[in-house]
C-alpha cells in the first residue's frame, strides 16, 4: 500500500515544475527510477540514501528530456511491474 502511494505521489509531482519530495520514501523511489534511467547497477539492499544520491547526481548527464521514459514516467512503472526496476518498499 505504501509503495503505491509513493508511486502515485511521485508521478503526480512530475506534472509540476515547483513540486518537491517531502519524504524518504518519495526520495528513495525517485532515486530508484533515476538509477534505472541512467543505467546504474541495481542495489540489492539500501540502508542510506546519500550514496545512491551521489551516484545518481554523478550520472545525471545521461538523462535527457528526449528519453521517452523521462517524458512518460508511466513507462518506468510498467517496467517495474515486469521486474525491471527496483523500488522503495
Amino acid at each position: 500500500m505504501v509503495t503505491e502511494l509513493v508511486k502515485t505521489a511521485v508521478a503526480a509531482k512530475c506534472l509540476y515544475d515547483n513540486a518537491g519530495m517531502t519524504g524518504n520514501y518519495e526520495c528513495a523511489y525517485s532515486l530508484g527510477l533515476l538509477s534505472y534511467i541512467e543505467g546504474l547497477d541495481e542495489k540489492d539492499q539500501v540502508t542510506e540514501l546519500e550514496t545512491i544520491y551521489k551516484e545518481v547526481m554523478d550520472n545525471v548527464y545521461k538523462v535527457t528530456t528526449d528519453d521517452k521514459k523521462v517524458k512518460h514516467p508511466s513507462d518506468c512503472r510498467a517496467d517495474e511491474k515486469r521486474g525491471k526496476v527496483g523500488g522503495a518498499d
